[in-house]
């Protein structure tokens, strides 16, 4: 009986330890798409020149609804090691009635391979100001936020988010390293991004070449899904159905329409010059 009894112990402990060890492999794997995820690394293309751009959105294609202006290699003293680029912009016409919305992003990277270091965002809307700034570390982000009050001006400070995650990009750095892929017809290259306040990961997909807006262009497919902060799995982002980007094909590969369909409808913001 003492035997039997010592017999079931050992079978009961075997089998607890098992159990363990299962749930503990299960909860340290990692979400499939993290695996899809490149390094950074110097494009094909030749570093980006000192370049400005300037676009007017729209809906539909018909009622203006914003600007916009790209700077990339921005000059500037105190930042002779790092590779800068600026959007900035504003709600114009009948946007700026219902939604004024005023936005400056600053992005700094290391040359070449457009590794983001720091990403500076300031936005200002009817009620508040915005500013994030996100650190972009070997493997992991970290964010900040302060929302100033426009009537009160107090200010809150949000607490410090840090997202563990290696290779994620900025909203100018995942441009700038998307140009340096080859970019063939068929190809797919997956980014994780950390835009402003919560991780993304992107597919975009090459659709193939084509002429528009008086441009030779490469046509792109844009989708996007949310990342579960806790979890890191992949959720809808139900305010981007889909994207349709065109850029130049060519050694600079800049923008040159961007077409979104989101909740509020179908948002375009087009190239309009180019210096």
């Amino acid at each position: 009986m003492r035997n039997t009894q010592s017999r079931t112990v050992v079978v009961l402990a075997t089998l607890l330890s098992c159990t363990i060890a299962s749930f503990s492999s299960i909860a340290s794997a990692e979400p499939a798409w993290k695996k899809t995820i490149p390094a950074f690394s110097a494009g094909k293309q030749p570093a980006l020149k000192p370049q400005k751009l300037d676009y007017v959105m729209s809906w539909n294609g018909k009622l203006n609804s914003g600007r916009l202006t790209m700077i990339f290699d921005k000059e500037g003293a105190h930042y002779k090691n790092l590779y800068v680029s600026q959007a900035y912009g504003r709600s114009t016409g009948l946007a700026s009635l219902l939604f004024p919305f005023v936005f400056n992003y600053t992005s700094f990277t290391k040359p070449g391979s457009y590794e983001p270091v720091v990403f500076v965002s300031e936005e200002t809307d009817k009620e508040d100001t915005t500013r994030i700034e996100n650190k972009y570390q070997k493997s992991s982000t970290s964010h900040s936020r302060t929302i100033t009050d426009k009537k009160t001006s107090k200010v809150e400070k949000k607490p410090k988010k840090v997202f563990k995650q290696r290779n994620t990009h900025d909203p100018l750095s995942a441009m700038l390293y998307l140009r340096g892929r080859e970019l063939k017809n068929g190809q797919v290259v997956n980014l994780c991004l950390f835009p402003f306040r919560s991780a993304q990961y992107a597919q975009v997909t090459v659709l193939g070449r084509e002429k528009h807006n008086g441009y030779a262009c490469i046509k792109l497919d844009l989708r996007i899904r949310n990342v579960d902060y806790d979890t890191h799995e992949l959720k809808e982002y139900k305010k981007l159905k889909k994207a349709t980007i065109w850029i130049t094909d060519d050694e600079d590969r800049i923008l040159v329409e961007l077409r979104s369909k989101v909740f509020i409808g179908d948002v375009r913001t087009v190239l309009k010059k180019r210096g």
